[in-house]
C-alpha cells in the first residue's frame, strides 16, 4: 500500500499559447524541480513527470505517516508557489497547481508512466476534476483524511463524493490561508 500525490499545472495549454516555448519550458522545469525537491524531503518518489505534472508515491510501514507525508508535501508545494511565481516564473501569468492524494495498491513497473491501478486512476481523475479540485488546492480521499491528525484534518472540508468515494478538499489557498495573485512585477497577498 502506498499514498499518492498527483500534481498538475493548471492551464498548461493556455500558458503555451501566451508565452514563448523556451519561457514555458524553463518555468515548467522550475516547477518540476520544486515538486521533486518537496517529494524527496517527505521521503517520496516521483514516479513520473510529463512536462506539466506527475505522480509521486510515498511508502512507509506506518499508514498514517504515509498519508501525512503526501498531504504535507502537497501543502508545502502550494506554500512555495508565491516565491516561485515572484522569482522563477517567466510566464505572463501566475502558475497555479492542482493536486490530489489517495492511498492504495499499485505494482511498480519499469515504465512508471504506464502505471495502472484503481488507486492511481482514482487520484489522477480526482486531480483532473475541476469542480472537486480547484487551482491551488489539494483534494484527498476519505481514506487519506481518516489518517490525518486533527490539525491537518482542519485544513480540509467535506466535498461530496467522487467516483463513489467521499472526498475532502482544501480551500484554494497557498500555505496558511494566504492566496497569492500575480500583479505585474510581483505577487499581491490577500489573507483569507
Amino acid at each position: 500500500v502506498m499514498s499518492y500525490l498527483k500534481v498538475d499545472v493548471v492551464g498548461h495549454s493556455r500558458i503555451f499559447l501566451q508565452n514563448s516555448e523556451r519561457t514555458v519550458i524553463e518555468t515548467l522545469d522550475g516547477i518540476e524541480d520544486l515538486v521533486r525537491d518537496r517529494v524527496k524531503q517527505h521521503q517520496g518518489d516521483v514516479w513520473y513527470w510529463m512536462g506539466d505534472g506527475g505522480l509521486a508515491a510515498f511508502v512507509d510501514d506506518d499508514k498514517t505517516r504515509m498519508c501525512e507525508e503526501a498531504v504535507r508535501c502537497g501543502n508545502e508545494i502550494l506554500s512555495a508557489l508565491p516565491d516561485f511565481n515572484m522569482s522563477k516564473n517567466r510566464t505572463v501569468d501566475e502558475i497555479q497547481i492542482r493536486m490530489a492524494a489517495h492511498i492504495g495498491d499499485a505494482r511498480l513497473r519499469r515504465n512508471r508512466g504506464s502505471i495502472h491501478s484503481p488507486a492511481v486512476n482514482f487520484v489522477a481523475h480526482l486531480e483532473a476534476d475541476r469542480v472537486k479540485t480547484l487551482p491551488n488546492s489539494v483534494s484527498i480521499s476519505e481514506e487519506v483524511y481518516r489518517e490525518l491528525s486533527g490539525v491537518e484534518k482542519a485544513m480540509f472540508e467535506a466535498n461530496g463524493a467522487f467516483e463513489g468515494i467521499p472526498v475532502y478538499s482544501s480551500h484554494p489557498t497557498i500555505g496558511k490561508k494566504i492566496v497569492g495573485r500575480s500583479i505585474r512585477g510581483g505577487v499581491h497577498l490577500d489573507g483569507i
